[in-house]
């Protein structure tokens, strides 16, 4: 359960606060840590028969083991994983398969379990004692955001359609440059945090998003080898390729949840993306040309956008902008999000998990590249 602490009335108040100058307040966060690393198959000392199957798996393992890193180790994986994206073709007339896997009848075991005493037969209960504030239009709201991944001190959870690392949170960006979301999250990384993002792998004929763009600049935030560098996690997903999606014969679909989770304490949910063009304020202003200086633009670079004229082009150049703004004005972005703290919290975070670990089922298990680390929740 979640104990709230006094501490957290100032918390509130820094939810809602527009821009300030002077030091942040001191914010105490009880963590519930559910993050574990990934799980070791044990068996122990006295199993007892085993099928004809388990014996004939591996006739050989000394053997085995030395084939591990040569040529024909490789050729066996590779064999294995073709043989799976063939397999996809015979899901077309299986209508259970998404839930005749063993994985897949364990997760179903539980939740059956856990869904039994829930009202309407959700995943999660009811849940009193949250507090909720509600953010319209993005500043209010990424200025939130900002501070709640400034304290992070033991996970970060995103997941979002599109992801645009150079996004600064807090405006003008030419007084605010350590707010940019790759900066936070670099130092965080770096703090020991663990950063968990699940982005939206778009259809690049269709979208210029540039998944490819948000995960080379997250991965590269931190150097191989340096501290922090094996904090942050990032997958793109789906993967849209004929034998990846001939069992569900859907190829244009999205991911489409914006879901920000600290420390299992702090969350975020609702229709913003950290993404240009939606940061914007009540006033919606159009124009941002300001001859006094450039120190005090708001919309920086790819963030000046007006769709009905032209649509984001090059985003990894985050500086260029083919939209005149002396010709031009933005087109607004009104939407709504809110903030959570308080036992929903955790429900929110165990929807991630699950997204999580799908995806890295799906993708790990056709690829043989992908290794990629397995969340711990209450249903997977």
């Amino acid at each position: 359960m979640f104990a709230m602490v006094r501490g957290r009335k100032r918390y509130r108040k820094g939810l809602g606060v527009r821009h300030r100058i002077g030091p942040k307040p001191c914010l105490p966060m009880q963590v519930t840590l559910l993050f574990k690393p990934h799980r070791q198959c044990q068996v122990s000392e006295g199993e007892g028969h085993r099928s004809l199957k388990e014996k004939v798996a591996h006739p050989f393992p000394d053997l085995r083991e030395k084939l591990k890193g040569t040529h024909l180790h490789d050729v066996k994986v590779k064999a294995v994983h073709t043989t799976h994206k063939i397999g996809k073709f015979h899901n077309l007339i299986n209508k259970n398969h998404r839930h005749d896997e063993d994985h897949e009848k364990e997760t179903d075991e539980k939740r059956s379990r856990i869904r039994e005493n829930h009202r309407f037969d959700s995943f999660a209960p009811e849940r009193n004692g949250n507090m909720v504030k509600w953010y319209v239009d993005g500043r209010d709201y990424f200025w939130a955001v900002s501070e709640a991944l400034e304290h992070a001190k033991e996970t970060i959870y995103i997941e979002d359609w599109w992801l645009s690392p150079e996004l600064f949170l807090r405006r003008p960006p030419f007084y605010n440059q350590e707010w940019r979301l790759d900066q936070i999250l670099k130092r965080k990384a770096e703090a020991g945090v663990k950063i968990f993002i699940i982005v939206y792998k778009e259809v690049a004929s269709a979208l210029t998003c540039n998944s490819q763009h948000t995960k080379k600049a997250i991965m590269g935030l931190i150097p191989e080898g340096k501290p922090g560098n094996e904090n942050i996690k990032l997958m793109r997903h789906p993967d849209h390729n004929v034998l990846e999606n001939a069992s569900d014969m859907t190829f244009y679909w999205a991911h489409h949840e914006k879901i920000l989770v600290v420390d299992y304490e702090v969350a975020f949910i609702g229709g913003l993306d950290l993404c240009y063009g939606r940061w914007d304020e009540k006033q919606h202003p159009l124009a941002d040309v300001h001859p006094s200086g450039i120190q005090n633009e708001i919309f920086p670079g790819q963030d000046f956008n007006n769709n009905r004229i032209m649509d984001f082009h090059s985003v990894e150049d985050w500086k260029s902008n083919q939209l005149n703004k002396a010709e031009y004005g933005r087109m607004p972005w009104h939407d709504v999000s809110m903030g959570i703290i308080g036992p929903c919290v955790y429900d929110i975070a165990e929807h991630f998990v699950l997204r999580w670990n799908f995806c890295k089922r799906d993708k790990q298990t056709c690829q043989q590249s992908v290794r990629i680390d397995r969340l711990i929740g209450r249903i997977d």
